[in-house]
């Protein structure tokens, strides 16, 4: 009998793997099928293609390689040598994948808290870092290295609590590890298709870096980003290597925007609830800090910062809804002998949703302009650096400021010929001297208006070469017909077509190149560009007859020689690459160092120390222009006592913008410019 029950369970157990693997198949052939339909360009696939989608696939299970060594991933990448179709790539891996993320969950059990609180080994550890983390060649060396892994996290994570004045004992900052850890192993383990996703993410990647696989709930999270409609506290945060949160973004218009408290780079210490109930972040649960954001139990949240200054502050904010974007951008006049330099920064392309009262980034910066105009500028600075794009259509609205009527841009998608995309309004708003300011980090729509304006030799584009992105996606789910029943769970953003400049080339993988330069740091560091990504998509040329009326080239070589001539004086590159140098070595200290408190804390104040310094520090000694608001802004001032230390906060960054004080001596020369 007990020989019956037995086989009976075997044969259950082995049904139900087989049917969960038939619809893992099921899955990856429709996701497969939807990118062959609508990708701009289709896998063709090779056996050396499979072995490139599993190396994303297992990259993405085990990002810092503490789970798998180099005898593992041979064994597996053996598995798919023999793989004739995408479904065997990841059945055949399946089983061997979860033995090892079981034996590593075992691993974590034999750590004590006596080996990780023992100062006196001699033991050294390289810090990990994302460009220096290897592979470790088998099994006993993969459990040396990630005894010494977690040892160092543990360190860590105490140096962090210690900051954030946090007191804990250690070993309920242990657990807390463990638990984490844990957690993330069981749901690889447990969670039910949660391997298929990262495998079809992996599969999605492939294609190029900006295609996307969500499921359900990653797409309305990706959607209510989008939309701005959503109450929300109005930023987005990213986990930091030491499990902390640090602020990504500011949404414009949103409640922490608005807060003018809050700033980009701000570590979240704590944060309280209305109850009064408090969470350390990077030590209780991710799921109940995610569940304290989401929907409005708790409308109003008390957050426990740290800047990037080491000043801690307490922020209570509470949800709001971001449609409505009043004062997002501002305008700035600077004054250079007798000539007024208008400024306005650009942070991003945001659009008002239909039906709100709401402005959008192009109607935002016409008001910003007229207020300019009425103080009588003499030319303007639109600054982009680091603007990664938006709302296409805001970015054509802002170019039409600039450009009486016409062709702006083309685009071409599958299976389409090359579209025009015009301005969507006749007339200009400001037809003088203008110069659009960039760097590494403006893509997408601040390319497309950057290309455009300087391709009708309306602007200069001053700074560094963009990051190279002319791509556009669209949202599909993979199942239709079962989208049409509210059944579908799966769904993919897919790279559909390319934009194209009106020379009808493509700035995909090659960016918008400056027509005067500016050092920068970032020159002497490894920033990633839409080329050295993986698997990006290759630019080109498209074939459509054009007839523009063009203005008269800009006459630039007088500007350059200038420009140069006070670059060189003021040491640029050399200050610029001893800057980046030093950053490099606080970012990725490649060297082994002493696996002990002592040192690693030593190590951290000396980083802490060098960024808190470097934030105020001037590479470029210069003396700034005098700066006001608009006339109109200023008026705002006296009535909005809120506004008022953010402001000042942010004409002293300007006034620090040793690139910023250089193309305004561009822009006082080409106004003085015959």
């Amino acid at each position: 009998m007990k020989f019956v029950l037995g086989l009976f369970i075997f044969l259950t157990s082995v049904c139900s793997q087989t049917v969960a693997q038939q619809s893992a198949c099921v899955t990856i052939q429709k996701t497969d099928a939807l990118f062959h339909k609508k990708h701009i360009a289709p896998l063709n696939y090779t056996t050396a293609v499979y072995h490139e989608i599993f190396n994303l696939y297992l990259e993405s299970i085990d990002a810092e390689q503490m789970l798998f060594s180099v005898a593992d991933s041979m064994a597996l990448h053996a598995k798919v040598e023999k793989a004739v179709s995408l479904c065997e790539v990841y059945t055949a891996t399946r089983t061997t994948i979860l033995k090892r993320i079981k034996s590593h969950d075992s691993l974590l059990k034999t750590i004590t808290l006596a080996y990780l609180s023992d100062d006196q080994l001699k033991e050294t550890f390289v810090l990990p870092c994302s460009d220096e983390i290897v592979r470790q060649p088998n099994d006993k060396a993969l459990m040396m290295y990630d005894k010494k892994f977690y040892k160092y996290f543990f360190i860590e994570k105490k140096y962090v609590l210690k900051e954030a004045g946090v007191t804990l004992e250690p070993q309920k900052v242990w657990n807390s590890i463990v638990q984490k850890r844990s957690d993330y192993l069981a749901g690889l383990i447990n969670k039910e298709n949660e391997l298929l996703n990262l495998f079809l993410k992996a599969l999605t990647l492939r294609h190029d870096p900006h295609s996307a696989f969500f499921d359900a709930n990653e797409k309305q999270e990706w959607l209510t980003h989008l939309s701005k409609e959503e109450y929300s506290f109005g930023f987005e945060m990213v986990e930091t290597d030491n499990d902390l949160y640090k602020i990504s973004e500011m949404i414009p218009g949103g409640a922490a925007w608005n807060s003018r408290q809050m700033e980009v780079g701000d570590i979240i210490d704590r944060i309280e609830l209305e109850s009064g109930k408090k969470y350390v972040v990077g030590i209780d649960s991710d799921e109940e800090l995610y569940s304290a954001f989401q929907g409005m139990t708790n409308k109003t949240l008390t957050f426990y910062l740290t800047t990037t200054d080491g000043t801690k502050k307490k922020v209570r904010l509470t949800k709001a809804k971001t449609e409505v974007f009043d004062n997002v951008i501002n305008g700035y006049v600077f004054r250079k002998d007798n000539q007024r330099l208008g400024y306005i920064e650009l942070p991003s392309f945001y659009s008002a949703e239909p039906g709100y009262t709401g402005n959008g980034s192009a109607s935002d910066l016409a008001r910003e302009i007229s207020q300019l105009k009425k103080d009588s500028i003499d030319g303007l600075i639109i600054d982009l650096r680091g603007n990664g794009g938006g709302y296409m259509h805001e970015a054509l609205g802002i170019a039409g400021l600039f450009i009486d009527e016409g062709i702006l841009a083309l685009k071409q998608e599958k299976g389409d010929k090359p579209r025009y995309l015009k301005d969507p309004n006749r007339g200009t708003l400001y037809d003088g001297k203008l110069i659009i300011l960039v760097n590494n980090y403006s893509a997408s729509a601040s390319e497309l208006l950057a290309g455009t304006l300087q391709q009708y030799h309306r602007a200069i584009i001053v700074g560094n070469t963009t990051f190279g992105k002319a791509t556009m996606q669209g949202m599909y789910p993979v199942d239709s017909i079962a989208e049409t029943k509210n059944t579908n769970t799966y769904y993919a953003n897919v790279t559909v077509g390319k934009f194209y400049m009106i020379n009808k080339k493509t700035h995909q993988a090659i960016g918008i190149i400056p027509d005067i330069h500016l050092p920068s740091f970032y020159d002497f560091m490894d920033i990633e560009h839409e080329s050295e990504m993986l698997y990006y998509l290759t630019p080109d040329s498209v074939s459509k007859a054009l007839e523009l009326p063009m203005n008269p080239a800009i006459e630039l070589k007088q500007l350059k020689i200038n420009s140069e001539k006070r670059i060189q004086a003021g040491q640029w590159e050399f200050k610029f690459k001893t800057m980046a140098d030093s950053i490099s070595f606080y970012i990725c200290h490649v060297h082994a160092m002493e696996l002990n408190t002592k040192s690693l804390f030593a190590w951290e104040d000396a980083k802490f120390k060098f960024f808190k310094n470097q934030e105020q520090a001037n590479p470029v000694a210069f003396t700034p222009y005098p700066i006001s608001n608009t006339s109109v802004y200023n008026k705002l001032l006296k009535d909005h006592e809120l506004y008022t230390k953010s402001n000042a906060f942010k004409i002293a960054d300007l006034k620090r913008d040793v690139r910023l004080f250089e193309t305004l001596n561009i822009l006082s020369d080409y106004i003085s410019q015959p």
